[in-house]
């Protein structure tokens, strides 16, 4: 069965007032610590290695910081003597565990090598960090430069194989007329990278 974890899944913690200033810094590494976390404690406790049939996808953390991580988590894990692990945490990183990221031009650059089978493409639809409904320009630019198989594998592929056993959705009928969305949009002025991208050359095409 597949467990999803929200970007806002996390041990209670003391909260501290924080400076205007520095509020954005939970956005910036909170979430990724928090996710780092809670996958550090399944994969190092053994629960991937007692359950491996067991999936598990974290949410709108971004994918960037996973190689490093993993890199981080075998070498400790390596150097340890005490660890009940039989194999490295990448191992089971990659058998069993996907990750969601919204735009991520560090992890597209990366996924070739460290991430086509457990990486997701979403829009956070309609969240401020949606990216729709442009999200075909996003697509290009962070996926532009893989393979065709490997976009479809990480555009839908991946998480139908996640939720689905693989079986795809039907097509999306073709957006048409964008006049309707285009007046939802002037109502929603904060609307993150839909709002970049509105203003884009390429969005009014």
């Amino acid at each position: 069965m597949p467990l999803a974890m929200h970007i806002n899944a996390r041990v209670p913690e003391k909260r501290f007032e924080t400076p205007p200033g520095l509020r954005q810094l939970h956005s910036v590494n909170g979430h990724k610590i928090d996710a780092m976390n809670a996958l550090g404690h399944m994969i190092g406790s053994g629960v991937l290695e007692r359950y491996p049939r067991l999936r598990v996808a974290v949410a709108e953390v971004g994918v960037g910081w996973i190689p490093f991580w993993l890199q981080e988590f075998d070498y400790y894990t390596a150097r340890g003597s005490r660890s009940p692990l039989p194999r490295p945490p990448s191992e089971y990183f990659h058998r069993q565990v996907y990750a969601t990221f919204i735009s991520d031009g560090v992890g597209c650059h990366l996924l070739p090598d460290h991430g086509k089978d457990n990486f997701m493409w979403s829009n956070d639809c309609p969240h401020p960090a949606c990216i729709w409904p442009d999200s075909g320009i996003v697509i290009a630019e962070d996926l532009g430069h893989l393979t065709p198989e490997d976009r479809a594998r990480v555009t839908a592929g991946n998480v139908a194989r996640l939720y689905k056993d693989g079986e795809l959705p039907p097509a999306p009928e073709p957006s048409g007329d964008r006049t309707e969305v285009e007046v939802w949009l002037t109502t929603h002025t904060d609307f993150g990278a839909g709002s970049r991208l509105r203003n884009a050359p390429e969005a009014a095409s």
